[in-house]
């Protein structure tokens, strides 16, 4: 009996996908989509952090809450972001040093000027001791219908960006959505906070080492452990929302790859950053107080830039034969003619009709299309309902709905934007492709896929 063939990510097959999605950041839209999760992460991020509080403080006495809190901050990089006041003004300004005013009154000390510095975590901390001192239900109905609103807005964006990795179809019922993104909001804070919890405990070896006079070992191994156990949680965690908020299937193995993949970037990302605000002190001089707004945005926008390229990382493995025909193929933004879907259809439909699934490898063979090309399609009739990915092995497709129920014109519908060419163009050209586009419409008006099938077949007998 022949064993069966091992699907665990190749080292190299990893690699490669890593350089094809550096190389396609753009052309998947992964800049775009975490600037939008970024300003909802901004508007969501008291009403996450008031639920949060809620979860943690059901079993946590409020002193824990903060001391988690405080080495989230810690763990999160949100402590070394600040916006330099005072301070940033003595840099620049260069006052004569005094011990007194011109209004003898004592100067303020080095420490008090620092402490006029604007800090990010200080004013979320603050938040948090007013929450901590607040029933819950003094909200009010509408206050908490808000805090919902605003936490569940954002999941669904989430979930947007990840179908959108995935070419996945938004086709999860209200019902079953609203208790996945509940259990998410509520979870999710709890497993980070422990994360962040643990980790810091193993970096705080390193602390506890020099002033305990420890062995030298323990001082130098801490924040290496602390270090492995953060990527290991994280990684846990980016694992579940890759699996989870998907709406389509996410192999184990590619996840958990793309996972670690993206959370060893963070801890990397949080280093690099850390270095920058060190080194960097131009932006304090320029925005004063002001300068944890930019900074906080910069750091929730590369955040969510390691997050969606780990996902991508995860579909590449996931889909490494397409990857490795558009990496042949170099693959460079095309004019591609929307017809070429109806050859898809066919495809697909034919194979569905005797009984068989399709893959990315039958439709780029038969079709001698580009794989990117292919890839497009196949994403965009997905999301229109018109495709359905099947578990199972190497990711297949078959008709979501009966041939005869898919009407042609919807899936040039589903073609709309797939180029852009003279489109929205007042010269004479540009006219002549919007009636072409029209007639190609009413030509295919009232027509179905089925009738694709018929066709085809009568052209095989005809051979």
């Amino acid at each position: 009996m022949n064993a069966a063939p091992d699907k665990t990510p190749k080292f190299t097959d990893t690699m490669r996908v890593m350089r094809i999605g550096v190389r396609g950041m753009y052309r998947s839209r992964l800049p775009q989509m975490s600037a939008a999760l970024a300003f909802r992460t901004l508007f969501a991020l008291i009403p996450m952090l008031v639920i949060s509080v809620a979860a943690i403080g059901a079993f946590a006495e409020p002193d824990d809450v903060r001391n988690i809190f405080d080495k989230v901050l810690d763990s999160a990089l949100i402590r070394d972001i600040t916006g330099a006041g005072t301070e940033a003004q003595v840099e620049v300004e260069t006052p004569i040093e005094s011990d007194v005013d011109a209004d003898g009154q004592a100067a303020p000390s080095a420490d008090e000027e620092e402490d006029e510095s604007a800090r990010l975590d200080e004013i979320l901390t603050e938040l948090v001791d007013r929450l901590l001192n607040i029933p819950f239900g003094a909200l009010g109905a509408m206050g908490i219908l808000t805090l919902i609103y605003a936490a569940i807005s954002m999941i669904i964006e989430i979930e947007r960006a990840f179908n959108n990795i995935y070419r996945a179809q938004a086709g999860k019922g209200w019902g079953k959505r609203i208790a996945q993104y509940w259990a998410i909001i509520t979870l999710v804070p709890i497993l980070l906070f422990a994360a962040f919890y643990v980790s810091n405990r193993f970096r705080g070896m390193g602390e506890q080492a020099s002033t305990a006079e420890f062995e030298s070992f323990l001082g130098l191994a801490g924040p290496i452990v602390g270090s492995i156990v953060s990527v290991a949680i994280t990684s846990l965690l980016l694992l579940l929302a890759y699996t989870i908020i998907p709406n389509t299937r996410v192999r184990i193995r590619t996840g958990v790859v793309g996972a670690l993949v993206a959370a060893t970037l963070w801890e990397f990302a949080k280093w690099g950053f850390r270095l920058y605000l060190d080194y960097s002190a131009s932006y304090a001089a320029i925005y004063g107080s002001l300068a944890i707004l930019p900074l906080f945005m910069l750091w929730i926008y590369l955040t969510w830039l390691i997050i969606l390229f780990g996902l991508q990382v995860s579909y590449g493995l996931q889909h490494i034969e397409l990857a490795k025909r558009i990496d042949e193929e170099d693959a460079e933004d095309r004019l591609t003619d929307p017809a070429a879907v109806l050859g898809v259809l066919a495809v697909i439909a034919g194979r569905f009709a005797r009984g068989k699934t399709t893959t990315m490898g039958h439709l780029t063979d038969e079709l001698s299309l580009p794989a990117d090309v292919v890839d497009t399609m196949i994403g965009k009739l997905t999301r229109a309902s018109i495709l359905r990915d099947v578990d199972g092995g190497e990711d297949s497709y078959v008709l979501a709905r009966p041939a005869e129920a898919i009407g042609l014109d919807d899936a040039f519908d589903a073609m709309n934007d797939i180029t852009d060419a003279g489109r929205g163009s007042k010269s004479s050209w540009g006219g002549a492709i919007e009636r072409l586009e029209q007639a190609r419409q009413d030509i295919v008006r009232g027509q179905s896929v089925a009738d694709l099938i018929n066709v085809s077949d009568e052209h095989q007998e005809a051979e």
